[in-house]
């Protein structure tokens, strides 16, 4: 099961989408906040079964965070994650053309 949603959809409504645990970018936002917005918005797994059980806090482990991106997209990475990341990130070291981007709470 798959929810799309758009980067206009959020801006005009701003629903917290329940149950969601996996998040996936195919480009950044054009605006910054959006990016720590829809983090934020990312339920734990075990949420619906228990709110307050310590199982419940350690399925955090579980969500992911996908973004998709090219060196074309310099100015919209250094506006979320800052000049020098952004730098790293697509760096000309690289012979790619497509990078990706996971975050997670995973150690």
């Amino acid at each position: 099961q798959y929810l799309l949603v758009t980067e206009r959809f959020h801006f005009f409504k701003r629903y917290r989408l329940r149950g969601a645990c996996h998040c996936v970018f195919y480009a950044p936002p054009d605006h910054e906040d959006f990016y720590p917005e829809t983090i934020n918005l990312l339920s734990p797994a075990g949420a619906s079964v228990a709110a307050t059980n310590e199982a419940a806090a350690s399925a955090w482990g579980d969500n992911a965070c996908l973004l998709l991106y090219t060196r074309y997209d310099f100015l919209a990475l250094a506006r979320i994650f800052g000049e020098e990341r952004a730098q790293r990130m697509v760096a000309k070291d690289n012979d790619k053309s497509t990078f990706m981007f996971v975050s997670n709470s995973k150690k």
